[in-house]
């Protein structure tokens, strides 16, 4: 399914809890390891001091109602299966 129809199919399918954002991660060009990374370029989230990259996705992912699509992933799958790296709130 094209992204551009990813999100009304996933609204019909989802009434009352449409996502107000949405990302599109696409995983190509990215190895083993670094989906997290990845995410987080696309979401525009940094490392903080003392707060590692993972913990601040998470953070950022869980402030918001978001339909993160993780696009090409099948090299990557087993990582891209876990991010975001926990559950959310």
């Amino acid at each position: 399914m094209a992204f551009q129809n990813l999100l009304p199919a996933f609204q019909a399918g989802h009434a009352g809890s449409i996502p107000v954002a949405r990302a599109f991660a696409d995983l190509v060009p990215v190895r083993e390891g670094l989906v997290v990374q990845a995410v987080a370029s696309v979401l525009r989230v940094a490392e903080r001091p003392r707060q590692p990259l993972e913990p601040a996705v998470l953070e950022h992912l869980a402030r918001r109602r978001m339909l993160l699509v993780l696009d090409n992933c099948e090299h990557v799958l087993a990582e891209a299966a876990t991010t975001p790296p926990g559950p959310l709130p």
